[in-house]
């Protein structure tokens, strides 16, 4: 998935991807989800890709609801139970997480979230473009889809991790 920002007030203009971004939490085969949104990194000074962490007694909620609603399913398939690993798995990852959220390009906190990335934003404005001279606003562009970027592989803090995704699965 990529996302087009420009701004109101100069020439800047930035396509942002979202491409597959996994955390390496150890007891899962193929790695954690990174839930993103897209952001504005005051160390890249770009629209970037940042982390979203969801909120704890979100995460315990959603547990909650799947333990109640996995019992009637576990007979028919396996799907229940790996979402039940995955909900798991990401409540201990965010029971751990100490620092919070980072840019998905270099790793720095000092970050702004403009928009949820679940919700349609096309040709709205997202706040104001910090490197603007002239006081533009950003604005979403578009959204499109593009053709599989690769897997980036994060440690459980946020920082990318240097190994190939192989050694995931």
């Amino acid at each position: 998935m990529m996302q087009s920002t420009r701004c109101s007030g100069c020439d800047y203009k930035r396509d942002v991807y979202f491409s597959d971004r996994v955390y390496d939490v150890g007891n899962l085969k193929f790695g954690l989800p990174v839930l993103a949104n897209l952001g504005w990194c005051f160390t890249c000074r770009q629209c970037v890709a940042v982390e979203y962490i969801p909120d704890l007694t979100q995460l315990i909620e959603e547990l909650a609801d799947l333990r109640r609603n996995t019992e009637c399913w576990q007979e028919e398939n396996d799907l229940p139970n790996f979402r039940l690993v995955w909900a798991e798995s990401r409540l201990q990852w965010r029971l751990r997480r100490k620092s919070p959220a980072r840019c998905l390009e270099c790793g720095s906190t000092d970050i702004r979230e403009l928009s949820n990335f679940h919700k349609s934003l096309d040709g709205k404005t997202l706040g104001e473009h910090p490197n603007c001279l002239g006081g533009g606003k950003l604005l979403l562009d578009g959204t499109g889809f593009v053709n599989y970027l690769g897997m980036t592989v994060y440690v459980a803090e946020g920082l990318q991790k240097n190994v190939d995704a192989t050694e995931l699965g």
